[in-house]
């Protein structure tokens, strides 16, 4: 399927991928954050 020339479904792939490597940068930084935070207490 397409609509105005892109492929909806390559953009949806493409898309998922950046939430994925979203989320476990996300996850990634919440670790440095509570490390620091236990470092401190």
């Amino acid at each position: 399927m397409t609509e105005q020339g892109h492929d909806l479904g390559e953009m949806n792939a493409k898309l998922l991928q950046k939430i994925e490597e979203l989320t476990l940068y996300i996850a990634e930084i919440k670790k440095e954050i509570d490390a620091l935070k236990s470092g401190r207490k």
